[in-house]
């Protein structure tokens, strides 16, 4: 078996590309996202001189520390500490703004494949964009979901469900529960999924029958993780940070997916993810134990999330 080495623009240690590479997502890569201010559907007000804006109180749920924040059409800020309905900034507001002057953050319209097979996740509709956080995972970038928002994934991956996969999966779940992952069929059914229902589970399935879920329990939602699931015949795995997997084996290949969607699924409503999705690693095959070892390092060593 051949191995590449794939130089990100700032990776280091390289990630070892093992063959079957098929999806490969990496906030910390800026010159892969594409992002453009975008109204939280919020207002502010400010005034020349100072370090504060004053905004309602949901504002905290989307604006943190080290975005960048527009406001009055053209400014842009960098926030420092948000507390309820005070935003601090780092820089000096240069105007003062009125009650009702719009808010906006650099929403992700496009997050560019680093395989070299282009599957790009993209969203068309301004408040279904995740939003770019600058300095969210360690001091690096990542892209947030507010509990409404997710990516589409092209039908350049719908087929991988079809066989053997690995997936890897670099997220923190801050809500009640999370979708990671979805391939659904025409009728909605879901054929492959990530989910974290609650606080202390990962749940994987790539079968449409209730008996393909498998769920890996005592994890914490609230730090950023490294999710690995593969499906290698009828045996499916899911492990989190390098720890041990647990399996069963009810997996199938499935046929017949038409769509998938990163941190949402279009048929599951209540189901979006709210937190972070900071990497995306898909191939095409089951790797090896080594392989799986491998990678997790290369996360590790780039995300400095500590594993096993």
């Amino acid at each position: 078996m051949s191995l590449l080495l794939l130089y990100g623009a700032s990776s280091n240690p390289p990630l070892p590309v093992l063959d079957g590479l098929r999806l490969y997502l990496d906030s910390f890569d800026s010159a892969t996202i594409t992002k453009t201010y975008q109204n939280i559907v919020e207002t502010g007000s400010g005034t020349i001189g100072t370090t504060t804006i004053t905004a309602s109180a949901t504002v905290a749920s989307k604006v943190q520390a080290g975005m960048k924040l527009r406001i009055g059409g053209t400014d842009i800020y960098t926030v420092s500490t948000v507390v309820t309905t005070t935003i601090t900034t780092v820089e000096t507001l240069s105007a003062t703004y009125t009650a009702g002057s719009a808010l906006a953050l650099d929403r992700i319209s496009q997050w560019n494949d680093k395989s070299g097979y282009d599957n790009h996740a993209t969203q068309a509709t301004v408040l279904k964009q995740p939003i770019y956080n600058p300095a969210r995972l360690n001091g690096k970038a990542v892209a947030t979901w507010d509990g409404a928002t997710g990516f589409s994934l092209p039908s350049g991956l719908f087929s991988i469900p079809n066989g053997n996969n690995t997936i890897f999966i670099v997220a923190r779940n801050i809500g009640t529960i999370a979708i990671f992952l979805i391939s659904m069929t025409e009728s909605g059914a879901s054929r492959q999924a990530i989910v974290q229902p609650n606080a202390t589970q990962i749940n994987y399935v790539n079968t449409t029958t209730g008996a393909g879920l498998i769920s890996l329990t005592g994890v914490t939602n609230s730090n950023p993780q490294i999710i690995m699931t593969q499906l290698s015949g009828t045996t499916q795995k899911v492990a989190v940070n390098n720890g041990a997997a647990v399996s069963n084996s009810n997996g199938s290949y499935e046929n017949g997916i038409n769509a998938a969607g990163l941190g949402a699924s279009s048929t599951i409503t209540t189901a979006f993810l709210t937190g972070d999705i900071a990497m995306v690693l898909i191939y095409n095959r089951a790797l090896t134990d080594a392989e799986i070892i491998s990678v997790n390092r290369w996360i590790s060593a780039r995300t400095a999330i500590i594993i096993a």
